[in-house]
């Protein structure tokens, strides 16, 4: 069914005489007439229509003519139905990001089929783990409804994880000399009990003492990264979404791009 979205028609019959033509115009949308023929008024006919289907309409109006005048008909005009818009693309679809260098790529924003947008197309980013960064400079654009333009998105990752990992190895340093300096004690008090009747008893306290201790630095050896964070060596899509348009005519496309982490 077509959709309710009213459009205007209008038609002028010029004579070539001092007389103005009467008679009546009709509209067609290829070979289907639209509405009933229209009236002349000071040479031109009118007709507010529903009936064009949304998309690409072929249009044609055809004078009826009068005593004056013969009957005539117009050259076919194209007439696009339908909400403005744009598409989108982006170029290379794989970029790799390390802690050094950024990943880039390019968008390529370009008017609709049939009706391009004009105004402003603002840009987003998701699906990246943290800490790694999105950015599309720039971050929001003005189409003429007939240009193409460019935006450049690029990739950061971050060195953070890097200075997390070798705090864990210096924790675990730190750790190792109560380690050593209890190993001492255990030596001195061994040979202050060595015949003692209950020289097993303390041997044991302070051989799982040491082995919990050194549990601990153990337990400081690696770090596990966060949920979600960047791993070197894995991927991810990110989506990129391109909104413009207000209201109903309100629009949005969406491009992946595929992130290597090194």
């Amino acid at each position: 069914m077509p959709p309710n979205i009213p459009v205007t028609l209008e038609a002028a019959v010029f004579s070539n005489g001092v007389a103005l033509p009467t008679g009546t115009v009709q509209f067609f949308s290829g070979s289907l007439p639209i509405g009933n023929p229209v009236k002349l008024q000071n040479s031109l006919a009118i007709l507010t229509t529903s009936q064009l289907s949304k998309g690409s309409n072929t249009i044609t109006a055809a004078y009826s003519g009068d005593a004056n005048f013969n009957a005539s008909a117009s050259l076919a005009r194209t007439l696009f139905i339908g909400n403005p818009d744009f598409q989108i693309a982006v170029n290379p679809g794989n970029v790799t990001a390390s802690a050094t260098t950024a990943g880039t790529a390019t968008l390529l924003v370009s008017p609709g089929p049939g009706l391009g947008l004009a105004g402003a197309v603002s840009f987003t980013c998701s699906g990246l783990p943290a800490p790694a960064t999105c950015a599309v400079q720039p971050a929001q654009m003005l189409l003429d409804g007939f240009t193409p333009a460019t935006a450049k998105v690029t990739i950061t990752k971050s060195a953070a994880q890097g200075a997390v990992t070798v705090a864990a190895l210096r924790h675990q340093r730190i750790l190792t000399g109560p380690v050593a300096a209890l190993s001492i004690v255990f030596v001195f008090l061994l040979s202050w009990f060595r015949n003692r009747r209950y020289l097993p008893a303390y041997t044991l306290v302070l051989l799982c003492l040491l082995t919990g201790i050194a549990g601990c630095g153990g337990s400081s050896s690696s770090a596990t990264p966060a949920a979600g964070s960047v791993i070197s060596g894995t991927s991810t899509v990110v989506t990129v979404t391109a909104s413009g348009g207000f209201g109903p005519d309100a629009v949005s496309h969406s491009v992946t791009l595929v992130v290597t982490f090194q």
